[in-house]
Parts: C-alpha cells; sequence; structure tokens
C-alpha cells in the first residue's frame, strides 16, 4: 500500500525508491577497510571475554557443587579464568579511552 501526497500526487518521500547504492560486503579476498577490521576485532575481544568470564564462573560453581574447599584447583583456576575475562570485557568496553 502507497502513501500518496494529495497535493502533489506523488509518494511521500519516506515511499520513494532509494536511488543510492547499497552497501555490499567485501568479496572473499577483498581487504577491509580498516575501520571494519577494527570493529571485528572489538566484537571478537568481547565475545572471548565474555567466555572466559563465564567459563571461570562456572568452574566456580561446579567446584563448590562437588564439595571443593576455597583452595581447590576448580576454585583458583574459576577466579583466574573470571579475573582475566573480566578484566579484559572492562577495558575492552570502556568509552574513556
Amino acid at each position: 500500500m502507497s502513501h500518496i501526497d494529495p497535493v502533489s500526487g506523488e509518494p511521500y518521500e519516506s515511499q520513494k525508491p532509494s536511488t543510492a547504492e547499497p552497501p555490499r560486503a567485501p568479496a572473499l579476498g577483498e581487504p577491509m577497510s580498516e575501520q571494519t577490521a577494527a570493529a571485528v576485532m572489538r566484537r571478537l575481544k568481547i565475545v572471548l571475554s565474555t567466555m572466559a568470564l563465564v567459563l571461570g564462573v562456572t568452574t566456580i560453581i561446579v567446584t563448590i557443587a562437588a564439595g571443593g574447599g576455597a583452595t581447590a584447583r576448580g576454585i583458583l583456576l574459576g577466579v583466574v579464568l573470571a579475573g582475566m575475562g573480566g578484566a579484559r570485557l572492562y577495558l575492552t568496553t570502556r568509552h574513556d579511552v
């Protein structure tokens, strides 16, 4: 359903077909721009940092559920993973840099 301007008889601006060329994805093997590469790397850092954080917390929970004490290897490994993931996530996502 097209909306027509009653005065001019032409479609509203939002209904007119775009004359701009749509952005295209780079072909396989074509280099990315530096801005695109930086955005991909930032997203990858966020995903991997989040995975390390979740893995660390999960390791702590599983170790406690299995009856591990405060100095169990699972607790220590979980604290290291969660700390590493959390720190990297914080440093990657802070906006004042």
